[in-house]
């Protein structure tokens, strides 16, 4: 097989483009098409390998393929789950390191995609969503792959004398891009995760191959002119997804097409010798170390952002997670990686490998159980009051009030007699709706009745928006809030308070304008208005951070776990809100800003020992209901 330099330069470029993206480099957003290189990758070489041994056996000796993978691939993995696990346990109360680590059993078995697309979703719990091992959901795409596609190249071999192999590749290609599209359209996070909608980036692979193998294409078919123009549009391809694409579009679909045809270019127009700097030593340097640095860095990136650090751009925390990152894929290439593939440890027998990986991977998953139950015996007092922080949540949370992005019903939470003569509602996010305690006070029985109409991650302007955690434009929010709108006169409401998160992407004139479309029909509605503008983040999880505090031997104080992101931002939406409500006699915009946060410092606890956050950005009840007396003085306009 020809020495391929520049395929180990790609493999460079993918993989930065992954780290800055997961680093949340500005710019750099659609770094996450590097995971989409690597898959065209991956079919070139494994489709080259398979069909060169075909051609010469007559068969395919898929025990052995299935071992050389094994030995390329799990020993490096089970070091980073292992070690991972154990930061985890170490740094973190067991309740939540069971919510960090929850994917580790499906990460050391290469199902972790399967998990993430499978596993029932709770809004509230923001630390599943930080699982250290997310990043192994192409790990397990990979494998997948690697099971199915030498039967699929059987298969399409013995059709050949039908038809091509190079045509029923082509059109297989295709027939699985057209599927993934329709995927992606209507189910698009399970698309992103699943292989048989990411398979066909792996057959363009394959497809590139059999042209370079037919002898008549290929970068020592054309002139060099040619080889290195195609080498450079397929990169332009690559950085320019990296660049252009982002976070808020419905991915994979037909968008993949750009960075997976720039993959395609440069493979097919590169060689050993036209590398167009592909094969520079510092990107081949790179690219061997590339699944390390895949590896490690998202544990790495996670653990010290939960950890309270600041990992923006300017920030130490950051490069230190890079540094750090750089430093361990490095040491596990070296004394992991290198010996299994091709050293020392390389020459194992296939049984003896074969029965030391499933003891090990079956050690990884008895560590897994561990983590993931708590004796219902042992009660650890630290374990006990950081879960009664999480679950210290309105009583409406137990109610169906909220039914998030499943559908776009109103069912409405009533408290107070139906023959009230006053009814207040309560129309709001979950960051609106966290004030309920304080405002089901004010508005208390017997002169009031409270109606609660809520949707989390909705928000109460008349905007679309796309929603990363369905994977698609939230039209459920949008349907709720119409059907809402058509309902609230039936309830004829004197009161009615507006809220929203500060943290929705939305330019200064769709803030102003979408706000104000929504108030035009509510102030006709209702004699008065009351929109309650967003409160900060904390930053960082604020239980986690006080429980690690009291671990290390410090006293619960107001200065142990404190912000450090400005409020300013804050401020500038409730101006926004306050611009919107101009028009409106009967609108009142309230800013809870310093209530949460005075003087600009948010705190995860008070002074007076009441925990404030009970994640990274929702009140505790608690402090809501402590807060009943200033509330209604802003609410009076005090």
């Amino acid at each position: 097989m020809e020495s391929r330099p520049d395929l180990q330069g790609m493999r460079a470029i993918a993989v930065v483009l992954v780290i800055l993206a997961h680093a949340r480099i500005p710019g750099w957003a659609g770094g996450f098409v590097g995971v989409d290189v690597f898959f065209v990758l991956s079919g070139f070489l494994i489709t080259g390998l398979l069909i060169r041994e075909y051609q010469a056996n007559g068969r395919l000796a898929l025990g052995a393929f299935y071992v050389r993978r094994l030995r390329r691939l799990l020993p490096a993995l089970l070091v980073v789950l292992v070690a991972s696990a154990l930061a985890v346990m170490g740094l973190f109360p067991e309740i939540d390191a069971r919510q960090i680590l929850a994917s580790l059993p499906f990460a050391a078995t290469w199902t972790g995609n399967l998990f993430f697309v499978l596993r029932e979703q709770d809004y509230f719990n923001e630390l599943a969503e930080q699982d250290v091992f997310l990043h192994t959901w192409s790990l397990g795409v990979e494998e997948q792959f690697y099971l199915i596609w030498p039967l699929l190249l059987l298969g399409l071999t013995v059709a050949a004398r039908f038809l091509s192999l190079r045509l029923s590749l082509w059109l297989w290609v295709v027939v699985a891009f057209l599927m993934s599209v329709i995927w992606t359209h209507w189910h698009p996070v399970s698309a992103f995760y699943m292989m048989p909608a990411r398979i066909w980036q792996f057959g363009l692979g394959g497809v590139v191959f059999l042209h370079r193998a037919s002898g008549q294409s290929g970068a020592s078919a054309m002139p060099l002119v040619l080889s290195r123009f195609l080498q450079l549009m397929g990169l332009l391809l690559i950085i320019g997804s990296a660049l252009l694409l982002d976070r808020k579009l419905t991915y994979p679909g037909y968008w993949a097409l750009l960075p997976s045809l720039g993959a395609a270019w440069m493979i097919w127009a590169g060689d050993g010798r036209r590398s167009a700097g592909l094969a520079h030593p510092l990107l081949v340097w790179v690219g061997d170390r590339s699944y390390s640095l895949y590896l490690w860095h998202w544990p790495v990136i996670t653990l010290i952002g939960l950890l309270g650090f600041e990992m923006g751009p300017g920030h130490s925390s950051l490069w230190l997670a890079l540094l750090l990152t750089l430093l361990l894929a490095m040491f596990s290439y070296r004394w992991v990686e290198l010996p299994f593939w091709k050293q020392g440890l390389s020459v194992l027998p296939p049984k003896t490998f074969l029965l030391g990986a499933c003891a090990s991977v079956l050690l990884v998953l008895a560590v897994a159980f561990h983590v993931q139950r708590i004796p219902p015996e042992i009660k650890v007092p630290q374990t006990d009051w950081v879960a009664s922080i999480r679950t210290d949540v309105p009583v409406i949370y137990h109610m169906p009030c909220d039914a998030w992005y499943q559908h776009a019903l109103v069912q409405p939470c009533i408290f107070g007699p139906e023959d009230a003569p006053n009814t207040a509602i309560l129309l709001a996010d979950s960051i609106g709706a966290q004030w309920f305690s304080a405002f089901v006070q004010v508005f208390s029985a017997p002169r009031w009745r409270l109606v609660v109409l809520t949707k989390s991650a909705c928000a109460m302007v008349d905007e679309d928006y796309f929603y990363p955690r369905i994977g698609k434009i939230y039209h459920v929010c949008r349907e709720w809030r119409e059907a809402v709108l058509n309902q609230l006169a039936s309830f004829k409401p004197k009161v009615i308070l507006l809220g929203s998160a500060a943290t929705y992407d939305f330019t200064t004139a769709q803030w102003v304008a979408g706000t104000r479309r929504v108030l035009g029909p509510i102030s006709e509605i209702a004699e008065r208005v009351v929109v309650v503008s967003g409160t900060p983040t904390l930053g960082f999880d604020g239980p986690g951070c006080i429980v690690r505090a009291m671990q290390a031997g410090n006293k619960l104080t107001s200065d142990m776990c404190v912000g450090k992101a400005s409020t300013q931002k804050y401020h500038q939406v409730a101006g926004y809100l306050s611009q919107a409500a101009r028009e409106f006699d009967n609108v009142q915009v309230l800013n809870p800003v310093e209530l949460v946060c005075p003087g600009g410092r948010c705190r995860a606890v008070l002074p007076s020992g009441i925990v404030v956050f009970r994640d990274s950005q929702h009140l505790t009840d608690t402090f809501v209901r402590s807060n009943v007396v200033r509330i209604q003085r802003l609410l009076s306009g005090g």
